[in-house]
């Protein structure tokens, strides 16, 4: 089983990110949970605060790019039966980024952001046959909305199985 779990970060500068709240428990119970039956667990794991179990294959990863090379290697170099997609991975980062501090005199800093790949759209080109689940938030919506928004991400992603949650209730 390979589980995601946990935020992504995007650099803005050497010492500046975007980020997201997420603390990665979600993925982790997922992981705890497949271990416990029985699994030969890997957890792609960004900078959450959930610890992982003992027993767990943990690859840690920073950034959106970190995981999803960290994914594909898995996928191309083990044979997972089912992969669980529960990262909050950023969707976007800075188009430009110099890994210097950049100065707060600055008055203005312009940073253009631009999208991150979507990691659960590369599985299935990788690994075909695997049992894809992933998640899909929304904020805000009818039930009607968003079961409707989490059925065309599950088709457009090749996932098998999705949830949904409105992280607005």
């Amino acid at each position: 089983v390979l589980v995601t779990a946990g935020p992504t970060r995007e650099y803005l500068d050497g010492f500046r990110f975007i980020t997201n709240p997420s603390s990665g428990k979600m993925g982790v119970a997922v992981a705890r949970e497949a271990l416990r039956r029985g699994g030969e667990v890997t957890l792609v794991y960004g900078p959450g605060s959930a610890n992982p179990p003992l027993g767990v294959n943990v690859v840690r990863v920073e950034t959106t790019t970190e995981m999803l090379d960290a994914v594909v290697g898995e996928l191309e170099g083990s044979r997972y039966d089912i992969a669980v997609f529960s990262a909050a991975a950023v969707d976007f980062g800075p188009k430009e980024r110099d890994m210097v501090k950049m100065s707060s005199d600055l008055g203005i800093w312009r940073i253009d952001l631009v999208s991150r790949p979507k990691i659960i759209d590369r599985v299935k080109e990788v690994s075909p046959e695997i049992f894809l689940v992933g998640f899909k938030a929304e904020y805000g919506v009818s039930d009607e909305e968003l079961v409707k928004k989490a059925q065309v991400r599950m088709e457009s992603g090749g996932m098998d199985l999705i949830v949904a949650n409105d992280v607005a209730r």
